[in-house]
């Protein structure tokens, strides 16, 4: 702390300079006095904020994937599937004496189930991809749920989504997969020549592209193991 006392006989203007410590910054005050006024100042510099400890880190320059966008979509596809020529008969007495159970799964998709058909350039951009959903069908009599007769089927669907797909980015910047996909039956046999299917896709797409940062960083090296080697006690 630091008191400063000063008296005036005559009205006058005073400069005063705080001095200055390690860690501060120089402060200049301006203050008017009349005649015969004392002046007592109390300067309280407070304590001291200790320095960061020096840092062992320093700009290094790294290679990384910048992902300039990234978006997860669903479908819902309602398929009308033809029934086998082979099973349409048996299929056409099984709804004249109770109906017809028709089940579904969802096979694994060939590669990551999606293909890329357009992408266009803009803030935002345009990307378009076909995605199939291989399926196996199981007709069932509705009495008994005995099989009548089962067979395979694919769904198709194209999608076109918005996304920032930058200037300079093509489609090979662009990685698109069927996360997931299964099928329901909800509405059944619509004829003795057709089902009715849902599917539905989960799908996502990223917009990347290699950037060169700088970060503040340390080369790192491997840790010692800390295992001692085994010794052989055998005479």
């Amino acid at each position: 702390m630091y008191i400063l006392q000063e008296r005036l006989c005559s009205c006058s203007k005073i400069k005063i300079l705080v001095p200055a410590r390690k860690g501060y910054d120089v402060r200049k005050i301006q203050i008017t006095l009349g005649e015969g006024q004392n002046l007592i100042l109390n300067v309280q510099l407070g304590s001291i904020i200790p320095l960061p400890p020096p840092s062992l880190l320093s700009a290094e320059s790294i290679s990384v994937l910048k992902v300039f966008d990234w978006v997860i979509v669903s479908d819902n596809i309602e398929e009308k599937i033809l029934i086998p020529e082979e099973c349409r008969s048996i299929v056409q007495v099984a709804l004249l004496n109770g109906g017809v159970e028709v089940k579904c799964k969802t096979e694994e998709s060939p590669g990551n189930g999606l293909t890329l058909l357009d992408a266009r350039n803009g803030m935002p951009g345009t990307v378009k991809f076909r995605g199939i959903i291989p399926l196996q069908i199981q007709l069932l009599r509705m009495d008994d749920h005995s099989e009548l007769c089962s067979f395979e089927a694919t769904v198709y669907f194209v999608k076109t989504i918005a996304l920032c797909l930058p200037e300079g980015l093509n489609s090979s910047n662009i990685r698109c997969s069927l996360l997931n996909h299964h099928c329901r039956t909800h509405t059944g046999i619509i004829t003795d020549r057709q089902i009715s299917i849902q599917a539905l896709a989960c799908v996502e797409i990223e917009v990347v592209a290699p950037v060169i940062m700088e970060v503040m960083g340390k080369f790192c090296f491997p840790r010692e193991s800390g295992i001692a080697p085994i010794q052989n006690n055998r005479g």
